[in-house]
């Protein structure tokens, strides 16, 4: 081919995207956004349908060399609105590409003005307004006429329950339900009427599926196991199933027992004689599950999906990641879409928020499987997605310092110690209420020395696998097998 051809062939292909400031408009300091597409010497403008303070406007932008090329303009600096500004310019460049290669797919000849046209629609339709997006959280926002009644009590008590074991003594321990709720973000006075109820963190962490809804249409979580390829999914939990609450605090729950078995824990002992009944591999999948649940855009399309299978592990919310993926992944900044119902699983030792989760997780992840998570953010609509190998996991070998032996009962009588050879606590559990019958938590934390919330997320996990049943209410809930109560 001639140089000059070439030439002409490849200024023919270019296609790049410019976003700039109208500074022709500006007013008080304020000036709209505009964009300018080019393709193939075509060129057409299009507004963004955003301002911005021209102060924080930067002309150099973040330019580089790829294969299309990307805004060279944006916003400068690391302020909520900054960022929220810059991924609404991000989320305008991906549309307009998607559209730009679903054009070249279909014609012989893609000009600018073809491309703005496809992609006007769906830019409209995912708008968000940025000032407010920069004020707060949405959970923060109380729901007039939503009261204690949207709430499902046996969750807000076992969330209690939980934040006892965590913080001995503390001052909201003391507190009523509604005072309680109010102290974590679940509750909050409406400023007009002056009475309180339910945020939407609170409607979310703590409601029944149905009340959810009403306020969030598109709000579903799925949590699949797809273990068997010749069956669709060898276990499912839905929170429209009518069976259980539906709310985000219960399913983190019931998705960790499940996924916690995809690690096991080797029987042993530490240094000073406790008995260790987790793995490093089990704190990250707890970030990865509050991490998905946290950024979750519940008033956005689709809803989270959480899928297992025997090689992989995968975590799909709705939304995109509000600091940048980039940032995220350089840890320091937090700053999740729903603060609140982040702030409510800090509270009890369940994701980080330092901005240092994401990072920790890469972390373990590259030491206990050998590979680091992938994450994957996708738009039209927004949907975030991190997905882990687990089909090279690190099985390394563990020095147990101590005699594993269990004293089986409380007479502490030499012929009642046996050795147990099993993967974790669970076998112990198991053995002890087969001998015992009916048992108590308290029974289980003195057996095991164990706190009261590592025994209670083991009983869980049990009862949800039916190989316990629970009998009774939360201070007088006893334990028993299964095979038990059938005979």
């Amino acid at each position: 081919m001639q140089p000059e051809v070439k030439k002409e062939l490849e200024m023919r292909s270019t296609f790049k995207i410019l976003f700039y400031a109208n500074k022709g408009k500006e007013k008080d300091g304020i000036v709209p956004i505009m964009g300018r597409i080019t393709i193939n010497g075509t060129q057409c403008q299009f507004s963004c349908k955003h301002s911005i303070p021209l102060a924080i406007w930067d002309v150099k932008g973040r330019s580089n060399s790829v294969r299309f090329a990307p805004a060279k303009n944006c916003a400068k600096g690391r302020s909520k609105e900054a960022l929220q500004i810059n991924r609404e310019l991000d989320n305008i460049k991906a549309q307009i590409i998607k559209h730009y290669q679903h054009l070249s797919d279909r014609e012989a000849f893609v000009t600018a003005e073809m491309v703005r046209r496809s992609a006007l629609a769906t830019l409209c339709l995912q708008r968000t307004p940025i000032r407010d997006a920069a004020a707060s959280t949405t959970d923060t926002k109380v729901l007039r006429g939503l009261d204690m009644s949207v709430f499902d009590m046996n969750t807000v008590h076992d969330y209690r329950n939980y934040f006892n074991g965590k913080h001995s003594g503390h001052v909201w321990s003391k507190q009523d339900d509604e005072m309680f709720l109010r102290s974590i973000g679940a509750m909050g006075f409406d400023r007009e009427d002056g009475r309180v109820y339910s945020t939407v963190a609170g409607l979310l962490m703590f409601g029944h599926e149905y009340d959810i809804t009403r306020e969030t249409p598109d709000y579903f979580l799925d949590y699949r196991e797809q273990l068997d390829p010749k069956i669709r999914w060898t276990h499912r939990i839905v929170s429209s199933s009518g069976d259980w609450s539906g709310n985000l605090f219960d399913f983190f729950f019931h998705v960790y027992h499940r996924l916690r078995s995809a690690f096991p824990v080797p029987f042993q002992l530490s240094q000073d004689g406790s008995r260790e009944d987790e793995v490093p591999m089990h704190k990250a999948l707890r970030e990865m599950i509050v991490n998905t649940l946290a950024h979750s855009d519940y008033y956005g399309q689709k809803g989270v999906v959480i899928v297992r299978r025997p090689d992989s592990l995968s975590f799909a919310n709705p939304g995109d990641m509000r600091p940048g993926l980039k940032t995220a992944l350089s840890g320091g900044t937090s700053d999740a879409r729903n603060a609140t119902i982040m702030k409510m699983f800090g509270l009890l030792d369940f994701g980080e928020r330092a901005g240092s989760g994401i990072p920790d997780l890469f972390d373990i992840c590259n030491t206990e499987l050998g590979t680091q998570p992938d994450y994957d953010v996708t738009y039209a609509p927004a949907r975030t997605t991190l997905a882990i190998d687990i089909s090279k996991m690190a099985h390394t070998e563990r020095t147990i310092k101590a005699d594993e032996k269990v004293i089986m009962d409380d007479n502490d009588k030499a012929d009642d110690k046996r050795t147990i050879k099993a993967d974790d606590k669970r076998t112990i559990i198991i053995e002890y209420i087969h001998r015992n019958g009916e048992v108590k938590t308290e029974d289980l934390v003195k057996l095991l020395s164990s706190s009261t919330t590592r025994i209670k997320m083991l009983l869980y996990q049990l009862v949800d696998e039916g190989i316990l049943v629970s009998c009774g209410g939360n201070r007088n809930r006893t334990y028993k097998l299964k095979e038990q109560e059938e005979s």
